[in-house]
């Protein structure tokens, strides 16, 4: 296959699967893994593609996707207000203790945390713009660590290596975390490729993982997996879940809170 034919074969591939790993494209064009990394590092230096890490996404899926997360948040931000500030206050007022290092990622329900915060001596990290300012205003003295990376329009959320890097040198006790979906087979997922990476990095660096779910994400699959159910610690749910999944994700050893109104 020429070299063009291959560049070609690659975008084609990232453009279909909405993304595509290092290690599928070894297998699917017969070369090497560092003739790969090559091609993506021309390709993007061409702006054809965006390299991530362990493979890259095509900038007309990224700029489609960036658009269409836009007015999901938008609209999530809306959905299921009532439980999800149900479920922030008890993670709070419940699993956070004093002198505690949290890590907090950008999405709604994590941000709703921060009004019912009270503990003293606090640290909070998180990739999340808002959730920054939002800290600033309730908790006064509070110290604050917001990583770099490359800045989401409209996600008002920071991704990428430098993300990544910031959390994988970074030790914290406890990680709240949501996604937009979590079932028995695929675990809990995520839309967004760039998010889903600085989710896992958050995982890593954290001693508990606690997912934030409300009741209308379950059952439901995106399309990259952040994390396996056996590395969930804590799932804090709303009373509308699913009694039969709520009582498999026991099964896997999650300890699952389900909070009344």
């Amino acid at each position: 296959m020429l070299k063009e034919q291959r560049l070609n074969r690659i975008i084609t591939l990232a453009n279909r699967e909405q993304g595509v790993t290092i290690h599928e494209l070894v297998a699917d064009l017969g070369v090497v893994e560092m003739t790969i990394r090559r091609d993506l590092a021309l390709l993007e230096k061409e702006g054809r593609i965006r390299r991530v890490r362990g493979g890259a996404i095509s900038i007309e899926q990224q700029i489609v996707h960036n658009k269409l997360a836009e007015l999901d948040l938008a609209f999530r931000r809306k959905k299921a207000v009532k439980q999800k500030a149900i479920i922030a206050r008890y993670a709070a007022q419940h699993l956070v203790h004093d002198d505690e290092i949290i890590t907090l990622e950008a999405g709604t329900t994590a941000a709703n945390m921060i009004p019912y915060l009270s503990q003293k001596n606090l640290t909070i990290l998180t990739n999340g713009l808002k959730t920054l300012l939002e800290a600033t205003t309730h908790l006064p003295g509070l110290t604050l660590m917001n990583c770099g990376g490359i800045f989401q329009e409209g996600l008002f959320t920071f991704v990428g290596p430098q993300a990544e890097a910031f959390f994988d040198g970074l030790k914290s006790d406890k990680l709240f975390v949501s996604g937009t979906g979590i079932d028995i087979e695929n675990g809990f997922t995520d839309p967004n490729i760039l998010e889903t990476q600085v989710k896992q990095a958050m995982a890593h660096s954290a001693r508990q993982v606690i997912v934030l779910m409300d009741s209308s994400k379950f059952g439901r699959r995106s399309l990259t997996p952040i994390l396996p159910l056996k590395d969930i610690d804590v799932l804090i749910t709303d009373s509308g879940a699913p009694a039969k999944i709520v009582q498999a994700l026991q099964n896997q050893g999650i300890d699952v809170r389900v909070v009344k109104e």
